[in-house]
């Protein structure tokens, strides 16, 4: 018995909102980096890249 599993990524572009699936957002993420986009920390703590929303509440630390 042989078994062949046939991934379909879609193709993206350079400024494309990311996509909700785990395999294609790591095709998503090649392309930006390969156009020159870069993750940046966002106040919650996370790492996204410019075009995506953080929808993480913010977390602070209380000092003082």
């Amino acid at each position: 018995m042989r078994l062949i599993c046939l991934l379909l990524v879609p193709t993206f572009k350079a400024g494309d909102p990311p996509p909700r699936g785990y395999l294609e957002w790591h095709e998503w993420a090649r392309v930006q980096f390969n156009a020159g986009r870069r993750q940046l920390r966002r106040p919650c703590g996370y790492w996204h890249f410019s075009q995506e929303v953080c929808e993480h509440p913010a977390m602070r630390e209380g000092r003082g």
